[in-house]
């Protein structure tokens, strides 16, 4: 079973509407690209749109805000003024900014094509926080010779994973120093 969040079109907005009834409507985001990147941000991987007005005139009318929306994970990395923008999907969130951080890096220094991801864990840190809580996400990386674990902490597990990420991948460049990459 997957749980997907979704975004109800109507009049530019997103919106829930009470049991179908177009005259009981609730406003949740007055930009419903914005709801579904803090959708993506909170580790969704999927997203299902309804076009409200679509739906009750009988042609699509949201087009160009479903096209906003419609978008992968996109990470933009400069390396010594060089931009490399990719956008990947993987299994889950992380494995996709890992995919995604490692293919704009990789071009840059090659020797990150050595390392993998071979641990990963979340723990809550105050769960009277609740979904509030801080986490805190171990990963574990190797080069197949030599392994290190890294560390991200939010409350946002996410970003928790993204900062241990980066923190695995400078740390084999600064233990790479002298060596060729």
């Amino acid at each position: 079973m997957y749980l997907l969040p979704a975004i109800d079109i109507l009049g530019g907005k997103a919106v829930r509407l009470a049991k179908g009834d177009y005259d009981r409507v609730t406003v949740y985001h007055d930009d419903p690209a914005a709801q579904a990147q803090l959708f993506e941000e909170q580790g969704a991987t999927w997203l299902h749109v309804v076009d409200l007005d679509g739906a009750r005139s009988g042609t699509p009318e949201n087009i160009a805000i479903v096209e906003r929306i419609m978008r992968k994970t996109l990470l933009k990395v400069e390396v010594g003024g060089q931009e490399e923008i990719n956008a990947a999907e993987g299994d889950g969130p992380v494995n996709a900014l890992d995919c995604a951080l490692r293919k704009a890096l990789e071009r840059f220094f090659p020797i990150l094509r050595t390392v993998h991801l071979t641990d990963y864990k979340v723990r809550v840190l105050d769960s009277r926080e609740r979904t509030a809580s801080k986490v805190r996400v171990l990963i574990e990386s190797t080069d197949g010779q030599e392994s290190w674990t890294t560390v991200g902490v939010s409350v946002d597990i996410i970003e928790a994973s993204l900062n241990a990420l980066i923190d695995a991948i400078e740390y084999k460049l600064v233990h790479s120093s002298g060596r060729e990459w």
